[in-house]
């Protein structure tokens, strides 16, 4: 990492204390200013004097607005607070507590580490006036998860998501995959801009309601729309927790909410003394915050081998899953009896967790390469079959039952022929 040049805003004596622990490290920091008051603070920064701003989170003149002028001039900002755990996020990158100057540093040196100067931020979009309308429809919020190594999250996510929608119920899907969001490609739309980036920064300024987020969700048929998620994955922290948390409760009051999230889950910091915002804090905040968590891990070996990692780790954090897909199993080598394996595995790692099991298809691959969902593509598909299990299984909503078939459909039935002897006659009996 190279020398930073550090504007520093903090109370007397701890600011003394703070400025010569970052002297301790001229190889990574370098303090170009100290300063008194809000209009100086601002002022170095609009100077271009600093590339990371470390301030009181009391100061007055500190909120939402301001973090977001300062992040205008791709600046780092590290607030210290009294109570990192009960200090409400303005959008800020890091924040700690003013005890040790060390933590500081510390807290510093680690939020810089994924921080990437002279990014572009996502410019909110421009929305007309539209009033707040009251009759939506509340619906609940499936998060589709899982493990590393390409389960299946993402094709699963816009196949439940639209055979929700095929079934008459408002839907939004929600792109919020930190690390490869590619819901929009796999749908065939042209991304120019994320739609969850600009509502996270409506939010910042106190402008999110449902009348917004309308405005920025893209439709994909009359009762499924998606909110698009990040333009480059390595803009993740323009998602704070909170913010998306907010986002997804929001659209939740509007009806169903799908979302499509990456693997990992964060692990905590036993001292409780600093917070820098991760990929994996985005996972658990959104984790918490849904009705219904999905898990898809792979059918095979490491696949279930992941799966059972992810499970602990989900007891430990007191993550509940209300659903575990097995995805991808192969049936043409061993049939039948490859569920037979998978459901033993599960009745010993997993008991009592309720699962469906969805063999590999190609109408799935198909169904990638055309934009498209497999429903629309083939609705007999065993893929979609499945997806109806998946609803069934967690009650999200109730399949029509398909139209019984007649017996005699399809059959020809033809006048049986009397038997006859060697000269053609007809023998009686």
């Amino acid at each position: 990492m190279s020398v930073q040049s550090v504007i520093v805003w903090l109370r007397e004596p701890f600011e003394a204390e703070v400025v010569q622990e970052l002297n301790a490290y001229t190889s990574k920091f370098s303090v170009v200013r100290r300063c008194a008051d809000y209009l100086e603070a601002e002022g170095a920064i609009n100077a271009g004097l600093g590339q990371v701003l470390i301030a009181n989170a009391q100061a007055p003149g500190i909120d939402a607005d301001f973090i977001d002028r300062v992040h205008a001039n791709n600046v780092f900002v590290l607030l210290v607070c009294d109570d990192s755990l009960d200090t409400p996020s303005i959008g800020e990158d890091a924040r700690c507590e003013g005890n040790n100057a060390q933590d500081v540093v510390a807290t510093l040196t680690t939020g810089l580490q994924d921080w990437l100067f002279g990014g572009e931020t996502e410019a909110p979009a421009q929305l007309p006036p539209a009033p707040d309308i009251e009759e939506d429809t509340p619906g609940r919020i499936m998060v589709v998860w899982g493990t590393a190594g390409a389960p299946g999250r993402s094709t699963m996510s816009i196949n439940l998501a639209l055979r929700l929608a095929g079934l008459q119920r408002p839907v939004t899907l929600v792109d919020a995959d930190a690390r490869a969001p590619s819901l929009t490609q796999m749908l065939g739309f042209e991304l120019d801009a994320s739609g969850l980036a600009a509502a996270a920064s409506l939010r910042q300024r106190g402008l999110l309601d449902r009348a917004a987020l309308r405005g920025l969700r893209t439709p994909i048929n009359k009762h499924a729309h998606i909110l698009t998620g990040l333009t480059q994955s390595d803009r993740w922290h323009q998602l704070r927790p909170e913010s998306v948390g907010e986002i997804i409760r929001t659209l939740s009051r509007m009806g169903d909410v799908v979302v499509d999230l990456s693997d990992g889950l964060s692990h905590e910091d036993p001292a409780q003394l600093t917070f820098v915002p991760s990929r994996e804090d985005l996972n658990l905040e959104i984790l918490r915050l849904a009705d219904l968590v999905i898990v898809v891990a792979r059918a095979d070996a490491v696949g279930l081998t992941r799966l059972a990692h992810l499970m602990d780790e989900c007891d430990e954090r007191e993550v509940s899953v209300a659903l575990v897909v097995i995805n991808r199993a192969r049936v043409s080598a061993a049939g039948v009896r490859a569920h037979d394996s998978i459901r033993a595995v599960l009745r010993t790692v997993l008991p009592g967790v309720p699962h469906v099991i969805v063999d590999e298809s190609p109408d799935v691959d198909e169904a990638v390469l055309r934009g498209m969902s497999v429903d629309e593509l083939h609705p007999d598909s065993r893929y979609v079959r499945s997806i109806d299990d998946i609803i069934s299984t967690v009650g999200i909503a109730t399949i029509p039952a398909p139209r019984p078939r007649s017996r005699l459909r399809g059959r020809v039935f033809r006048k049986r022929a009397k038997p006859r002897g060697r000269h053609g006659r007809r023998i009686r009996r």
